[in-house]
């Protein structure tokens, strides 16, 4: 990052959070989606939206199909973050791609925030994804 975080307009903070995802799922082998920025996102930092689709054969699900539709990250966030926060927030959004596309596609469910994804969120750079959950609550005020 050649030019500093919080001098950046909201343009360059997007191209900058935009190339972060993409470096972080290229990294990681796995297929880049859609990223949309939102003004309507104020209690929400970041999104990861995939669609599920479940195999049954009577009572039990066979297996699971998921595809990645899109990344969604908040303008109010990226107006008021700090660098790490918003960081925290992008790696976590990943994660949750990460770990439902790639390392655990075979699964049977979806995992949302299980020990399998915080073991991603560890192999990603977070250690302590509560940490997301103060700075929204920094953020919002």
């Amino acid at each position: 990052m050649s030019k500093n975080y919080y001098k950046m307009n909201l343009t360059e903070k997007q191209e900058f959070v935009e190339k972060m995802i993409n470096d972080l799922v290229e990294r990681e082998n796995a297929k880049k989606i859609p990223i949309e920025f939102s003004n309507r996102m104020t209690r929400t930092l970041g999104y990861f939206r995939q669609i599920v689709r479940r195999k049954r054969v009577g009572n039990k699900i066979q297996k699971i199909k998921v595809r990645p539709q899109l990344f969604k990250i908040s303008n109010n966030m990226l107006k008021n973050a700090t660098l790490k926060s918003i960081q925290n927030v992008v790696i976590h959004e990943v994660a949750h791609y990460l770990t439902d596309w790639k390392f655990y596609k075979n699964q049977k469910t979806v995992e949302g925030h299980s020990p399998k994804f915080r073991k991603v969120c560890a192999i990603l750079g977070i250690k302590n994804d509560k940490a997301v959950y103060r700075d929204y609550q920094t953020i919002k005020k």
